[in-house]
């Protein structure tokens, strides 16, 4: 009997350790997730801007020049130098680091959808517009065919991110609640459950017996 006491009293000092410990790490989180979401929406508004502005060197757009010596006139010329802009580590990370942010680690954030929705668009458009410049600077005569070949496998990484926010995008822990208890999102007025629910309301005990609701008065 005594060895049992004292193996219980161990394993409840244990226990009470881990939740302390629990307890710690808990409020150490705390401390992030008060910040976590205006971090990851900073990041994202600055590969916005990074993109957006690349975006307008390359059309041409509210008078945005291409830093050359000479005016890059046309636009395969400019496509050859911006594209590797559209697949730099700054304009590629900042939307992944913003999903994790919101996203991942003890819960997610209170707009994570909304955060990991504007990181696809942002990884999206760079994606799409690293492309065009890819296949916008195959008619020029500044880049070698390696070039294109090392730039190429680089636009895997961005398409890779792609993937990755669209399958967190699609994940149920950020899919949207549903309408109301009892309702679905395709509610339909014959369904039992929300039969039963409506059933409820009126005073209904046993929505499956079929039998009228009773308002007082007599049929």
């Amino acid at each position: 009997m005594p060895p049992a006491c004292g193996g219980r009293r161990t394993l409840s000092l244990v226990d009470d350790q881990l939740l302390e410990a629990e307890s710690e790490n808990g409020q150490a989180w705390d401390g992030v997730r008060r910040v976590r979401e205006p971090l990851a929406w900073t990041l994202l508004a600055i590969a916005a801007v990074i993109v957006l502005v690349t975006a307008c060197q390359l059309f041409n757009i509210a008078g945005a020049q291409v830093p050359l010596p000479v005016p890059a006139s046309s636009f395969a010329t400019r496509a050859a130098v911006l594209a590797p802009q559209f697949l730099a580590a700054v304009v590629i990370a900042p939307p992944l680091l913003a999903v994790a942010l919101a996203a991942a680690g003890h819960g997610i954030a209170a707009r994570a959808r909304q955060v990991v929705t504007g990181a696809f668009a942002v990884q999206a458009a760079t994606v799409l517009l690293a492309v065009i410049c890819l296949a916008g600077a195959a008619s020029s005569q500044l880049r070698p065919g390696t070039w294109f070949v090392l730039e190429g496998t680089v636009a895997a990484i961005p398409v890779a991110g792609l993937v990755f926010i669209g399958a967190v995008l699609a994940s149920p822990s950020l899919r949207p609640a549903p309408l109301g208890p009892g309702f679905d999102d395709d509610a339909d007025p014959d369904d039992d459950a929300d039969l039963h629910v409506i059933d409820r309301h009126l005073g209904d005990d046993n929505p499956d017996t079929g039998d009228d609701v009773d308002f007082g008065g007599h049929y």
